[in-house]
Formats: C-alpha cells, structure tokens, sequence
C-alpha cells in the first residue's frame, strides 16, 4: 500500500486512540504492525527534515546570536515549504487494511481517528 509521510504522521499522532480501541486479534494485531512499521517510516521523516535544515542553511543550536536567529527566521518559509513537499513523497508500507464492515457493531471510531487513519480502513 502506499500512502505518504504524512498520513505516517498523522496515523502516529492517533495512536493514542488506537490504543483505547477494543478490537478482535485479528485486526488489533493489524493494527500493530500497521503501528509498528509506521514508526520505521517515522524516523525517516526527521532525517529529511534535518537534510532540509541544512539545505536552506538554518543553523541549529541553543546559543544562537541574534543575527543567526534573524537568518534562521528569514529561511523558515523556504524550509517549512521544502518540508510540506518532502511529507507528500509516497512510500510503499506493508499493511493489510481493515474491513470496516466486519468489526463488530460496538467498535466505535470517531471521526479524528479515522481521518489520521484512514487508509488503514476499507
């Protein structure tokens, strides 16, 4: 399946609540793995930001003088726009989707966590 760096984002940002879901084995383990392999994914996602920090020249550090902070200021909209595109890059993930029409009736899942995880739903 592939999906982008940033539905691994935002999948990870619901894990929260994929972890109160009251699931059968069968898709609770689906939906580890689809955890577990996201996070592989994840690491990924600050190696492409700390490549494009450096591109753009934003110097990083806690002892920065105010001139580097000025730079640094005046280079975030070129780093943030190179990193919104870099998190649209699609990446191929080993996940096997869940039917959502063979959970049982009482799984609830609200419309946030489907929106952060989507495509790991059919």
């Amino acid at each position: 399946m592939e999906i982008t760096y940033l539905d691994i984002a935002n999948f990870l940002s619901a894990q929260n609540e994929l972890n109160q879901l009251k699931l059968p084995a069968k898709y609770a383990v689906r939906v580890a793995r689809a955890v577990r392999r996201a996070r592989e994914y994840y690491a990924d996602i600050d190696e492409i930001r700390k490549r494009i920090v450096s591109d753009v020249g934003i110097i990083e550090g806690e002892n920065l003088t105010e001139e580097q902070k000025r730079a640094n200021e005046e280079k975030l909209p070129l780093a943030n726009e190179k990193f919104n595109e870099a998190l649209k890059e699609k990446v191929s993930i080993d996940v096997e989707p869940i039917d959502v029409e063979e959970l049982d009736k009482d799984v609830e899942l609200s419309i946030n966590l489907l929106d952060k995880a989507l495509w790991l739903f059919k």
